[in-house]
């Protein structure tokens, strides 16, 4: 269940019937955010919400926090000691601002792909977290991040609303992912994340970017095979990243659209079958 909040909360509504649940705030009014979808209008309370957020998909891990006021982030300086830096820069952190878990409205974790061990260790965390606080916890895969990183870097420099993302996973086998951008903060999934070929990912671009112009970031299209395939279908190789703070921002909205889970539900994604993690 999501906490309750002094502002206006999220509906989500077919059509024109439409109920808006307001409360008073200090200020005489809430900020608020009116997108016109077809068939649903979505209000997003989004920016009231104060997330705290933990990245360990890939070698160098970030904690973030973001709140209606105050914004924040520890990065670690070394690869892969996520174990070592996690507990250390998030303390940092909410020191800083003189601020207790209590203080958020959820924990927001990116739930892969990505390093198997670095995964473990951030939800191992995230859990650890959220139970002790009672705080929901919002999933955010590291592909959806990475391509929201990437049209909010590009933005100005091309129209382009289509966002092919690629990590390379092991030998022939890459992460990969097609996403458009949307209104809302949430990027929306054309081709879901996958463990696919070169030429099962060539077949995707075929299905889901066409011949739109559409974005290629990640390290994955540097491999010659690749570059062959994003030159094929016209795409614009760009370079972006994200970090815990690209994290927050998108759990705001994922979290004012209901996606949130238990701490016990919190769990990665390896998108690998015979994988699985126990949960707490």
């Amino acid at each position: 269940m999501l906490p309750k909040k002094q502002h206006l909360r999220l509906q989500l509504l077919r059509h024109n019937s439409l109920t808006v649940d307001r409360a008073p705030s200090s200020s005489g009014g809430a900020r608020f955010l009116l997108f016109n979808y077809p068939k649903y209008f979505h209000i997003v309370s989004a920016l009231n919400y104060s997330i705290l957020a933990i990245d360990t998909a890939f070698d160098i891990c970030s904690v973030a926090i973001l709140t209606p006021t105050v914004s924040g982030i520890r990065t670690g300086d070394q690869k892969r000691k996520h174990a070592d830096d996690v507990l250390v820069m998030l303390q940092s952190l909410l020191q800083s601002q003189q601020l207790s878990l209590s203080d958020f409205d959820a924990i927001a974790m990116t739930s892969g792909p990505g390093s198997f061990t670095g995964l473990r260790i951030g939800t191992a965390v995230v859990q650890g977290l959220a139970f002790g606080s009672q705080r929901p916890v919002v999933c955010i895969s590291s592909l959806a991040a990475l391509a929201e990183a990437a049209v909010r870097i590009h933005a100005d420099s091309t129209p382009a609303s289509i966002v092919a993302t690629c990590i390379h996973a092991r030998e022939e086998e890459y992460y990969f992912a097609v996403y458009q951008k949307s209104a809302d903060g949430i990027p929306a999934s054309l081709a879901k994340d996958c463990i696919a070929t070169p030429s099962q990912i060539r077949d995707l671009l075929a299905q889901h970017a066409g011949d739109n112009t559409a974005l290629a970031v990640g390290e994955g299209w540097v491999h010659p095979l690749m570059q062959d395939i994003a030159s094929s279908f016209g795409l614009i190789s760009v370079t972006a990243s994200y970090d815990a703070q690209i994290l927050a921002s998108m759990a705001q909205y994922e979290l004012a659209a209901g996606h949130a889970v238990s701490a016990e539900q919190a769990a990665p994604v390896y998108l690998k079958d015979d994988l699985e993690y126990r949960t707490v």
